[in-house]
């Protein structure tokens, strides 16, 4: 063989490896919303609230729920659609849901009391969790898994979406108990800020009238804090708890590949623009002199032909969660109207 032919050359004795970055640009649309939406809600493990969970997503335009109680058997979150992820606790008593498909997620570890996912906010990773303590259970295991999981995630964001069933003062209670100063220890000790405010709504309903606010929200981030609006809803939940939408205004970027409808036609046009570059393409391929030539004649070949299929086929849309075509304004109208004098029903007093 020729010594001068590249072929032998050393450095170009390798695979031939394309850019991805290159390659996968032109079939892929990067979406960058400026809000994230989490919704945190007590589900006590009713199915009612789960189909009413149906309705808040699409009308908030959720992106995470954390749930806490949700209806669930074999580590699996029941009553939801099967194209939203979940992802429980051991326990099955906190669970996160994401009914956004675009947004990528990467879910951690689950531990007995909480489980926790890892997504991005401004190119930074943020770990969001959801945590659950029963009032007829000791509070400190759950309290040291969120310390853990805040241990372990240092110099990262951190969200906390809780019902922990602790009084305190400082989130809206007259009195403060011991799980509520257990629940203060641990946001001190860790640096944890609490979005909750005083003045707040209660989040919590009691069939005897009684109301409370045991559900928090708490970052490790000022950034966040700064970002974040937190505020309680009134749509009706069919819980005793009522819903807490939490918008975190830092930017997400999602991902997702065009997917073609080869299925519709198009074919021929795409056959008679395929023939039309194929000589040249051949012919390029043919010219090549070295491994890196190569690479780009072939990342060239390939943009070409993706939009080869975009100007022959059509491209599949994403679908957007609607409420129901049923649903109509003045529905609207009488469930605010329910919603209200079920609050006022459950805020009088015995008589």
């Amino acid at each position: 063989m020729d010594p001068q032919s590249p072929a032998v050359n050393s450095n170009q004795n390798r695979p031939f490896q394309l850019s991805n970055e290159d390659i996968l640009t032109t079939c892929q649309q990067h979406n960058t919303t400026p809000v994230l939406k989490i919704l945190q809600i007590n589900l006590q493990k009713c199915e009612p609230a789960m189909n009413k969970l149906q309705v808040a997503v699409p009308l908030h335009n959720i992106d995470i729920i954390l749930a806490q109680e949700p209806l669930a058997s074999e580590e699996k979150v029941r009553g939801i659609p099967l194209r939203w992820r979940s992802w429980t606790s051991r326990n099955q008593k906190a669970a996160i849901i994401c009914p956004n498909p675009d947004l990528k997620v990467i879910s951690l570890t689950p531990k007995d009391n909480c489980v926790a996912i890892k997504i991005h906010l401004n190119g930074k990773p943020t770990t969001i969790v959801s945590a659950y303590s029963s009032p007829l259970e000791e509070i400190e295991p759950t309290l040291l898994e969120i310390q853990d999981i805040t241990i372990a995630l240092q110099n990262e964001n951190l969200i906390v979406g809780a019902d922990l069933n602790g009084h305190h003062t400082s989130w809206g209670y007259n009195d403060t108990s011991p799980r509520g100063r257990a629940i203060e220890d641990l946001l001190n000790s860790q640096q944890l800020i609490l979005l909750n405010t005083i003045d707040a709504p209660p989040t919590f309903y009691h069939t005897n009238s009684t109301v409370g606010r045991p559900d928090l929200t708490f970052t490790s981030s000022t950034e966040i804090v700064e970002k974040t609006s937190w505020q309680v809803l009134k749509d009706e939940t069919k819980s005793d708890h009522n819903y807490i939408l939490i918008s975190v205004h830092m930017e997400r970027t999602a991902l997702t590949f065009i997917r073609f409808k080869t299925k519709y036609g198009g074919h021929k046009k795409f056959h008679t623009k395929i023939k039309a570059i194929e000589e040249e393409a051949i012919q390029d391929l043919i010219n090549c002199t070295s491994p890196t030539q190569l690479d780009r004649t072939i990342a060239s070949i390939h943009h070409k032909i993706i939009e080869t299929c975009k100007s022959s086929y059509k491209t599949k849309k994403q679908k957007i969660n609607k409420p129901p075509n049923w649903w109509t304004p003045e529905l609207e109208i009488m469930k605010k109207r329910v919603s209200a004098f079920r609050r006022r029903a459950q805020r009088a007093t015995e008589q």
